[in-house]
Parts: structure tokens; C-alpha cells; sequence
């Protein structure tokens, strides 16, 4: 043997060798990442979590069918018609918006919106069917909501819902309150209708649904026409869609994701990704537990782990798009969701106060006023613990919570970009006696 073939020979008996330890250290790793992972599934299973895809499916309570409001809303989204007309309709039609009052319909506009209305009565009559139904479960399947490809269900919701506000809109145009007091409660009924679905994107969802059924519900209470309605179905659905346990549930499918989410050996990537996974549950279920806690104290918990995952290895963490992302992403879930909770409680509040306008004649002076004829209590703020504010003044009256910024903004109006201001409902406009 030549001495240049002995020392390729050498040489790839070293690499041989090298390769070998390098497959046996990889074995070693996941063999006890494997193991103390188990572990930490066995430790959730125990609290009657669930760790896998099938679990979670066995976890989210099965909602019979006669009793599916689900079943009706996808038949509705199933026979939805399309605007068949030149005339934008508003909240349908790309890129348009219900005008903000009657005086901005026109008649060929209130004409092309009663056609299209009209056209679509079997999907309305299918949504009012499903408002009566105790429960809604859409049955998606798991792995594939968690990846977002059960989009055509979030969709045909959000379109739902943007009908129904419609419909609002339009029959407070012509006049026919109680006609609009039961579209809106439809519209937070679709919006609601996501309850059961156990992901942060349904949630966000109907996060955003909730807003326009409450931005309905302003419309219709700043009018001046429901005198003479009956409000107090739509104070009960608001009340009723006060979800205490929707944060838990969608901080638990994402575990289960993290969890159960297929990952090879086919990078470096999907390799520090096993070992960091552990780590990663471990974050998550701490947000769990906090997650069922009071509103206040869930904040201030939630924010305090996810500023203390963001600063211990943030460099190396927030490359691996691992745990400081989590962190990140679930708390901004929670202030999403809190600011849900404090627009819907606002938007109750405002319902019980024109209640109260409709027996006596003029608004309450505080809150307090309202308790026990038209409130059990005063709801509190999610944001600080305390009872929510309200103001009166010349055109109205506000609702709010101090919002994310735990500052009192005399009700100015939330801003998304900066975080500034109030989370609240606004009502104004005819019969809303000005400030005493």
C-alpha cells in the first residue's frame, strides 16, 4: 500500500469514525429528549389536558347534532349569494364600508341592498334557524385547523357576520327596529359560533367578529329607534359571550401543536427544534395555568413570563423562532382577547343603560344605578380589575375599560398602532339626554 493511499485510507476511517459518534451522539439526544418529553406529556395528561392531535379532539366537548347551530351557518355560508348588481353593496362589495348614518343612503343604494338581502333569504332564514340552536361545534379537523387550512370556515363566519350587520344597518334605515335589535343578536351569534373551536386563529377571528357585532350594536342603541324595542335579548347574548375559558382552550391547542407537530431529522433546524421543543411546553403551560386566572392578575403574570423568556438566551431564542417567539405571540393573544372581553362588557353595560333610559327617561348618573334592576353588578375591567368607567357629556355617553395602556383616557377611542386610549362603546344621537 502506497503511502498516499494509506493516508486516504486514514482519513476515511477517521471520517467513518466521526460520522459514527455524531450518529450516536443524535440517537443519545432525542433518546432522552424523547424520554423526559414523555414525561411532561404524562404530567399534562394528569391534569386532564390534552398532548396530542386525537386528544385534543377528544377534548373539545362533541355537540349533537340537533343542537349544532354549526351545521345551519355552513349550509347559510353554502348558499350565500354574491351581489349581482353595478351598485357597491356596503360590508359586502370589496373594500366598503356601511355609511356611517341614514342620510348617507342613498335610494339606489337601499334599493340595491333590499334585492340583494332578498336574494340571500335562504341563507338569512338558515342563520335565524341556527341563532335558536344551544351549541356549535364546525367538527374541523385538528391537524388541519392548526395549520390554518380550515380557512373556508373562518371566512364564510366573517362573511356572516358582515351580512348581518347589513342587515342591521338596513332595516334601522327603514325604520324596522325590532327587525334590527334580531339581526344583531344573529350577528353575534355567528360570531359567537366559534366558541368550541380551540385555536388562537379562531379566536382572533372572532375577536374580530365581536367587533363588528358590537360596532352594530352602537348603531343601533345611537339612533334613537329602539325606545320601544325590547333590548334585553341582545344585554343576554352580550353577557352570555363573556368566555372565561376561551383564552385556556386556545393556549392548550397550541401546546398541542408544539407538541404534536411532525419533526424530523432532515436539519439543524428541526434537530434543536427537539431539543428546545421541551422547553418551549414548558413556557406554554405556565401561560396555560395563568391563563385561567382572574383577568388582572392573568396580565400581570402572562406579561412577567414572556419578559423573562424574552431576556434569558433572547439572541440565541429568538433565532430559533422557539420559545421568546411563543411568549411574544401568546401574550399579545391575551391583550387581544382582554380587549374582547372589555368591548363586549362595555357593549352590555350600554345596552343595560338604554334600558334603563327606556323606564325612566333619562341615562343613569353612575353605574351603580343600574344594579339589580338592570345589571347583577357593575362588570369590572379586565385590564385593571376595577369596575368599568363611565362618562357623560353634550352628544352621549361612554362606556370603557382603560385598555391596554392601564390609563384612564376619558374614553378616547383605542388605537391598534400605538396602544393608546380606551377600550369602550360610544353612544350618541337622538333621545341621549346631554350631561346633567
Amino acid at each position: 500500500m502506497s503511502e498516499t493511499t494509506g493516508k486516504r485510507f486514514g482519513c476515511g476511517k477517521f471520517l467513518f469514525i466521526a460520522f459514527g459518534f455524531f450518529v450516536l451522539i443524535v440517537i443519545c439526544v432525542s433518546a432522552w429528549v424523547t424520554r423526559s418529553y414523555h414525561s411532561l406529556a404524562n404530567q399534562i395528561r394528569e391534569k386532564g389536558e390534552p398532548a396530542t392531535f386525537e386528544e385534543l379532539t377528544s377534548w373539545v366537548a362533541p355537540v349533537q347534532d340537533e343542537r349544532n347551530a354549526a351545521l345551519k351557518f355552513k349550509k347559510a355560508m353554502e348558499l350565500a349569494e354574491k351581489p349581482k348588481t353595478n351598485v357597491k353593496i356596503p360590508n359586502v362589495s370589496p373594500f366598503t364600508e356601511l355609511p356611517p348614518s341614514s342620510e348617507q343612503w342613498t335610494e339606489e343604494l337601499r334599493t340595491a341592498t333590499a334585492t340583494f338581502i332578498e336574494a340571500n333569504k335562504e341563507s338569512y332564514d338558515l342563520i335565524r334557524e341556527a341563532t335558536q340552536q344551544p351549541d356549535s361545534n364546525y367538527q374541523l379537523d385538528v391537524r388541519l385547523a392548526a395549520q390554518g387550512k380550515e380557512s373556508n370556515v373562518f371566512t364564510g363566519v366573517r362573511d356572516l357576520t358582515r351580512f348581518q350587520c347589513l342587515c342591521v344597518a338596513y332595516e334601522i334605515d327603514a325604520g324596522k327596529t325590532a327587525d334590527a335589535i334580531d339581526s344583531a343578536i344573529r350577528g353575534l351569534a355567528v360570531a359567537d359560533s366559534l366558541r368550541n373551536e380551540p385555536f388562537i386563529i379562531s379566536l382572533l377571528i372572532r375577536n374580530a367578529c365581536n367587533a363588528m357585532g358590537v360596532a352594530s350594536v352602537e348603531r343601533l342603541l345611537s339612533s334613537g329607534s329602539p325606545v320601544d324595542g325590547n333590548l334585553e335579548p341582545i344585554q343576554d347574548k352580550l353577557q352570555a359571550m363573556d368566555d372565561k375559558e376561551a383564552l385556556y382552550r386556545a393556549f392548550v391547542s397550541e401546546r398541542v401543536i408544539v407538541m404534536d407537530s411532525p419533526v424530523g431529522f432532515t436539519s439543524a433546524d428541526e434537530v434543536l427544534f427537539l431539543i428546545f421543543r421541551k422547553q418551549t411546553t414548558r413556557l406554554v403551560t405556565e401561560i396555560v395555568d395563568a391563563s385561567r386566572l382572574p383577568n388582572a392578575e392573568r396580565m400581570v403574570k402572562i406579561q412577567a413570563i414572556n419578559a423573562n423568556h424574552n431576556g434569558v438566551n433572547a439572541s440565541l431564542l429568538s433565532e430559533l423562532n422557539m420559545t421568546a417567539h411563543f411568549a411574544g405571540l401568546l401574550n399579545s393573544t391575551r391583550e387581544s382577547w382582554d380587549r374582547n372581553t372589555a368591548l363586549l362588557r362595555c357593549a352590555a353595560v350600554a345596552v343595560a343603560i338604554e334600558r334603563y333610559r327606556q323606564a325612566t327617561n333619562v341615562v343613569p348618573e353612575n353605574l351603580e344605578a343600574l344594579v339589580p334592576g338592570f345589571l347583577d353588578t357593575v362588570p369590572l375591567d379586565p385590564f385593571d380589575g376595577k369596575a368599568l368607567k363611565y362618562l357623560r357629556d353634550e352628544s352621549g355617553y361612554v362606556v370603557y375599560s382603560f385598555g391596554p395602556n392601564l390609563t384612564d383616557d376619558r374614553g378616547t377611542p383605542y388605537n391598534a398602532s400605538s396602544k393608546e386610549g380606551d377600550v369602550g362603546v360610544r353612544i350618541g344621537g337622538e333621545g341621549v339626554p346631554a350631561e346633567a
